[in-house]
């Protein structure tokens, strides 16, 4: 996960909202989260049809 924040930081319209919103955000991060159910996850995450 820390790889792929890491390689949307650099895109275009990231570096476009960085400079745009540069006088109003103090700090970015990505808290590292654990998920509290795995086996829930297929359920919440599933695409609606």
């Amino acid at each position: 996960m820390d790889e792929a924040y890491q390689q949307h930081i650099k895109t275009k319209h990231f570096l476009k909202y960085k400079q745009d919103t540069l006088n109003m955000v103090k700090s970015l991060s990505l808290p590292t989260m654990q998920p509290l159910d795995l086996q829930a996850m297929d359920k919440i995450f599933q695409k609606m049809k």
